[in-house]
């Protein structure tokens, strides 16, 4: 019985020792392969297994030195979350080719931020490595020049291969979503994203161009402010995507390193003023104005302990992952106030608070996945959706509050021209005001003339004549006192021409110009072409007075020998002309005092006036728009 045992022992230990000197016999207790029957996405999370380790080490040991027990499988978990984090994570999976011919694969991370991503391929003479890539590495290392980090494999017919990555990202978020595609289904995913995002390039790019110009034109520090907001958010997006690293700076990844730090702090900063400047938030109308403020510079303040902590202490990674955790929070408590700032307003019934409201509160809620998956908690969805709640919500924030600076530009314009027509009504009525004073004292005073002056000097002229005096003696006399009554006479119809509120304008005017023509030098001409009552008397009275001054600067001071005074009713207005062919005058004497009451009138009546003057004469035409 002892050499039957003897005998089984003995094989035993050979098998023992055949299996032990196999490599990666341990490792081949992970039995699960993924097959590859059919082109597609294949479905990794499946397959994929992952383990971590204190110590960097490598692939074989991985490999060949670690039991099953060691590894945690991913599914059903799509997306791999760890959090802010010190160790080294190693995936595993093993594929095989079940096609007849050779094909190529793509190995997606889904996380452009990573510090570094190795990837190995199993052959016979241990692991090789098939490429690196990650923020810490210059982008033309990359196996692939893609924004993310992709690794191809390649697979021979039948060919069945173990695949390693190294994932190291200590002292920083870790979260990623490993996917393989083949090569048909990865080049049309690559090509509906970068479509994608040129298209949100465009829309932020016009939106900033468009607020800058009017920033500029305007003079406005909202627009200037969000413009500079908008190019962050850009930048924060193509931070967040990898595209920095591709397009900006592809020899220097050490800058995408330190802006996936600094540029949300900044973005945050311009974020706060523009939602102040938007809301028109003050201490005075907002009690939650120095609670943001308070945020706004602790999130300043931010900015130089971080950089202090990159450049100064380097090997602190502890240090710098409290900080994007402290960041974390205090961007979503910073979100959270905007949105309560923009609901006071509201119930200020200030209206733009609602194109903020529905602007921050898709953003918030993106902003509430990224903070739990910085803090290790890893909302699926922040991971897999690609572009993820957050992206979307800083694009739809960006557009949506655009379209309220808009609808705010509106609103302040309508309010500006409301103001200002009630100033000019005011003012109008001011002018009204003095006008109708002005005029009640001219016929106050014509009517003294008149009455009083007038009939003194008829009573001198009766006296005069019963005098016992030869009439040769008076006669001067009462030449002189015929003369000044005639002038008392003429002033008096001049300050308000007698039975004015019954008379015609018209035919106040022909008398007038009529006498004029007789008496003085110039020979006037009184036309008017379609009389219609469109004014009412104490309008028609200020017409008069208009006409009444612009005759009165030509007698005193055109030298014309001829003039011309057309009053045309048209449809919409009334159209006055005055012409003479005098020596005309300088632009200096237009605004003496003389024009200054014309105007003045003019501007009551809602008209305008236009002086041409030249040597051979002066034309001045007027129009007054009839009042509805």
């Amino acid at each position: 019985m002892a050499r039957p045992c003897y005998k089984l022992l003995t094989s035993f230990l050979v098998l023992l020792s055949f299996s032990c000197s196999i490599p990666g016999a341990n490792a081949q207790a992970i039995r699960d392969t993924l097959k590859i029957n059919t082109g597609g996405e294949y479905a990794l999370n499946k397959h994929l297994y992952y383990y971590k380790d204190k110590v960097l080490r490598t692939p074989d040991y991985i490999f060949d030195s670690l039991t099953e027990k060691k590894f945690e499988a991913l599914f059903p978990r799509k997306a791999f979350t760890a959090g802010v984090t010190d160790d080294y994570y190693w995936f595993v999976f093993t594929v095989k080719n079940n096609l007849p011919n050779d094909i190529s694969l793509f190995f997606e991370l889904n996380n452009p931020g990573l510090n570094v991503a190795k990837v190995y391929k199993r052959s016979a003479n241990g692991f090789q490595l098939t490429g690196e890539a990650g923020d810490h590495l210059p982008f033309e290392t990359r196996p692939l020049k893609y924004y993310d980090l992709v690794f191809p494999l390649q697979l021979n017919a039948g060919e069945t291969s173990t695949i390693i990555a190294l994932l190291d990202n200590t002292g920083d978020n870790l979260d990623c979503l490993p996917q393989l595609y083949d090569a048909n289904t990865f080049n049309a995913k690559a090509e509906r994203y970068y479509i994608v995002i040129g298209s949100i390039t465009g829309i932020m790019l016009t939106a900033f161009v468009l607020n800058l110009f009017l920033g500029i034109s305007l003079k406005d520090k909202l627009h200037l402010l969000y413009a500079l907001y908008i190019i962050s958010m850009l930048f924060e997006m193509y931070l967040l995507q990898g595209i920095d690293v591709q397009y900006i700076y592809p020899g220097y990844p050490v800058l995408s390193d330190i802006f996936k730090y600094l540029s949300p702090a900044i973005g945050l900063t311009l974020m706060a003023y523009v939602m102040q400047l938007f809301l028109n938030q003050t201490r005075q109308n907002s009690r939650l104005r120095i609670v943001v403020d308070i945020f706004k510079y602790f999130i300043i303040l931010l900015i130089p302990t971080f950089l202090i902590i990159y450049f100064y202490f380097p090997e602190a990674r502890t240090a710098r992952g409290f900080y994007q955790q402290v960041f974390a929070l205090t961007l979503a408590l910073q979100l959270l106030l905007f949105f309560f700032s923009a609901l006071e307003k509201a119930f200020q019934k200030y209206k733009p608070a609602y194109f903020y409201l529905v602007a921050i509160a898709y953003l918030w809620y993106g902003a509430i996945q990224y903070v739990i998956t910085i803090l290790g908690g890893g909302t699926k969805e922040m991971i897999e959706k690609q572009p993820n709640d957050l992206q979307i919500g800083i694009v739809a924030e960006t557009i949506i509050v655009f379209f309220g600076i808009i609808y705010r530009y509106n609103l302040f314009k309508r309010e500006n021209q409301a103001l200002t027509l009630a100033l000019k009504n005011e003012k109008l009525q001011f002018t009204e005001q003095i006008i109708s004073t002005q005029e009640n004292e001219r016929k106050r005073i014509a009517e003294d003339l008149h009455d009083e002056l007038g009939s003194n000097l008829a009573a001198i002229k009766l006296s005069v004549q019963k005098l016992p005096v030869e009439k040769n003696i008076y006669a001067p006399i009462i030449s002189m006192l015929d003369e000044a009554s005639a002038d008392v006479r003429n002033i008096s119809h001049n300050l308000m021409p007698p039975e004015f509120g019954k008379t015609k304008l018209e035919d106040i005017l022909t008398y007038y110009y009529k006498q004029l023509s007789n008496e003085g030098d110039i020979r006037f001409t009184f036309h008017c072409i379609g009389y219609n009552q469109q004014f009412r008397k104490n309008d028609e009275l200020m017409i008069y007075r208009i006409i009444m001054e612009l005759t009165n600067n030509i007698v005193k001071h055109s030298n014309a020998t001829e003039s011309t005074i057309q009053l045309l009713h048209n449809d919409t207005h009334l159209e006055i002309i005055a012409e003479d062919n005098g020596k005309g005058f300088t632009e200096k004497e237009t605004k003496g005092i003389g024009l200054k009451n014309i105007r003045s009138r003019i501007d009551y009546l809602g008209g305008n006036i236009n002086i041409d003057s030249g040597n051979s004469g002066t034309t001045t035409i007027i129009h007054i728009p009839y009042k509805q």
